[in-house]
């Protein structure tokens, strides 16, 4: 890791002003943020490719009772069986379970 940004498309949802997103504990992302929170965001195509105006915005990571209501905003999203086979999904192609919860509040 040597501090230059990473363009990494990510599928979210907002909610109360936030973006919400749900990862691996061991992936990168969780790493760069724990080190630094200061993301850019911009829409992306299905393929992740940019399609709009990239935002400044403050990353965190999501801990102790908030992470639980976080985890049922999931479940309001995607349906408890689109929540379930997302995380069914993630298990088998990436090897780690969607358990870190991630907010995105944009600068604007």
């Amino acid at each position: 890791m040597n501090g230059e940004p990473k363009l990494t498309p990510l599928q979210s949802f907002e909610h109360d002003g936030l973006l919400y997103v749900r990862t691996g504990p061991r992936t990168w992302k969780v790493r760069r943020i724990r080190r630094n929170p200061h993301v850019r965001v911009v829409p992306c195509d299905q393929r992740g490719m940019p399609v709009g105006t990239w935002v400044e915005a403050e990353a965190r990571i999501v801990e102790g009772e908030e992470l639980e209501q976080a985890k049922s905003l999931f479940k309001e999203e995607y349906g408890a069986t689109g929540n379930r086979l997302r995380g069914v999904a993630y298990m088998l192609f990436r090897g780690q379970r969607l358990t870190t919860v991630i907010t995105i509040r944009l600068q604007r």
